[in-house]
């Protein structure tokens, strides 16, 4: 997950590595994203939509976590409700 994300920023600009541009050009869209899904009450064809990408997020983190790190715990916990706090800081 980390090396997607380093490859996500890497890819903002020219250049080997990422810069504090890239750094805060990846944050705005972060930015961006969390405001205009904060209030997002997806319709019925949307859960449709979504439900096999969901279905194979959840695969993943059980296939590549082990149950006691960090990473499945929170997962888990998000998936039953919890982890608001944890979410508005990332």
């Amino acid at each position: 997950m980390f090396k997607q994300i380093y490859e996500a920023y890497d890819h903002l600009s020219e250049g080997d590595g990422f810069t504090i541009e890239d750094s805060k050009k990846g944050q705005r869209i972060m930015n961006q994203i969390r405001k205009q899904f904060k209030h997002w009450k997806p319709s019925r064809k949307n859960r449709r939509a979504f439900r096999q990408l969901f279905e194979n997020e959840i695969e993943r983190v059980e296939e590549n976590f082990d149950e006691d790190s960090k990473m499945y715990k929170f997962f888990h916990k998000w998936l039953n409700g919890g982890g608001n706090k944890e979410m508005a800081q990332m």
